[in-house]
């Protein structure tokens, strides 16, 4: 069985990869970089999704020597021009705190039309050592979270140079 580090301390992130590779019958170990406490987080200095997700894939196979995954993800609010993008997870000033975060990005959204509301939640995702590279994305109005979540969108991953988009109403935020 091989051994593949998903580079991510987000628990969240290493269950749902998880959850998909066993349905897909790959006989891989998934394992977060928690399992590597020695390994110190990366610092996401790229300015592109791509760049930030190849430095944590880059590292974690470089401090380890196995095959790393890492993805970088945001989204990207079209009247705010595509801001809180790679800043999404730290926009209200504290990284990680999803709701301080939604309310925030909500706030400065509270005079904006729903119709003027469009969003896409970019994925990149970056593997090493083989610098293997899949977009996804999709658009969608950005609203307050509903009682009853929406069903999930879909996408399919592509290589390096496109990014299909699938689109969902109401967004899930």
């Amino acid at each position: 069985m091989t051994r593949l580090i998903l580079a991510t301390r987000n628990a969240g992130k290493i269950t749902e990869l998880h959850a998909i590779l066993a349905d897909a019958g790959l006989d891989l170990e998934l394992v977060g970089a928690d399992a590597y406490p020695e390994v110190p987080d990366v610092k996401e200095t790229g300015v592109t999704f791509a760049e930030n997700a190849l430095l944590k894939a880059h590292a974690l196979a470089q401090a380890t020597g196995l095959p790393a995954v890492a993805d970088d993800s945001g989204l990207c609010v079209d009247v705010l021009n595509g801001a809180p993008g790679i800043f999404s997870a730290r926009w209200s000033g504290t990284h990680g705190d999803d709701r301080a975060n939604l309310d925030l990005l909500l706030a400065q959204l509270s005079d904006i039309a729903d119709e003027h509301r469009g969003a896409l939640l970019r994925l990149r995702r970056r593997s090493s050592p083989s610098p293997t590279a899949r977009n996804a994305s999709w658009k969608a109005p950005c609203r307050a979270p509903s009682a009853t979540p929406p069903p999930a969108p879909t996408a399919s991953a592509t290589t390096r140079s496109s990014s299909p988009r699938a689109t969902t109403s109401p967004a899930r935020n």
